[in-house]
């Protein structure tokens, strides 16, 4: 973990708050380790490692969880440990029965079977297996249990508030909508933002690509590809400069907003436009994919 001294990013903190949106970070902001920035580089003062890290603080909360004692499990303690003293008492007893009518050899092998059958370990030993099995597979699907009471109490619950982020979604953003001007086609406006976006690493750009390869569509070459951090991309794609960008992007080029801009923006949509030769040629909606099996649960 670390504040940025110098410099200026869109983080891409989806393995820490699983939100698929990058956020801007620059001079005086606080980083955490794991997160990467997609569009410049930043020069950061170190203020935790190892251990003291957020993501070591993520992985603790795991590991208190499966060391924590839950309800059921004291009282199964607590019946174990009579259980214990009853099986000890019958053993005892079985002993003595089996003695006093002169079979001392059987008295043996049936003390010895009443404490294997009578003897708690396993009430001792199912419960905390079961919560620490329960809790590490809960944690692989991306459910972190900081408490096994909390865990145990589940089965009370009637109603599930949900984080939409990376638990009904799939947390990466997704092409969802394409507006298109000038007779162009949706097909040749994604395939023209896939060429300019192919050599940048941000997490919109790698959706876009994907958008495209997902539709089977042949993407241009592109050459002279520049990137500017809050504003874009260009790239020149079959002699034609081709710029896919936000707002700062047109207020550079002196570019408006397609229409549907406005109700995609309701939606809680990022809104990218697609420039060319410095005339807006379309526009991209990309949200967060909901997950196919949101629906049934």
């Amino acid at each position: 973990d670390g504040t940025i001294v110098s410099g200026s990013a869109s983080m891409d903190e989806s393995m820490i708050t699983g939100e698929s949106r990058t956020v801007r970070r620059s001079d005086g902001d606080h980083v955490v380790a794991g997160t990467v920035a997609t569009d410049s580089g930043l020069r950061v003062k170190v203020t935790a490692v190892g251990e003291d890290t957020a993501l070591a603080g993520i992985g603790r909360l795991v590991a208190d969880a499966q060391n924590s004692t839950s309800r059921a499990q004291r009282i199964a303690d607590t019946a174990a440990g009579w259980l214990f003293w009853f099986a000890l008492g019958a053993a005892i007893i079985t002993a003595a029965v089996w003695t006093l009518v002169g079979m001392p050899d059987d008295a043996v092998i049936r003390t010895i079977t009443v404490l294997v059958i009578a003897c708690p370990h396993a009430l001792g030993l199912a419960i905390p297996l079961v919560v620490s099995i329960a809790t590490e597979r809960a944690a692989r699907g991306g459910v972190l249990v900081k408490d096994r009471l909390a865990l145990e109490t589940m089965r009370t619950v009637d109603t599930v508030l949900f984080d939409k982020t990376g638990t009904l979604t799939k947390g990466e953003p997704t092409v969802t909508a394409i507006e298109v001007t000038n007779g162009r086609t949706a097909d040749n406006v994604l395939a023209l933002a896939a060429a300019a976006e192919a050599d940048s690493e941000h997490p919109l750009a790698r959706a876009i690509v994907a958008a495209a390869r997902a539709r089977n569509l042949t993407v241009p070459a592109a050459a002279d590809f520049q990137s500017s951090p809050a504003v874009g991309v260009a790239a020149d794609v079959d002699g034609t400069r081709v710029q896919v960008g936000g707002p700062a992007l047109l207020e550079q080029e002196h570019g408006s907003e397609l229409a549907v801009a406005d109700r995609w923006r309701g939606d809680g949509a990022i809104i990218l436009h697609v420039l060319a030769d410095g005339a807006v040629i379309g526009a991209l909606a990309l949200a967060d994919e909901i997950r196919p099996e949101s629906r049934t649960a």
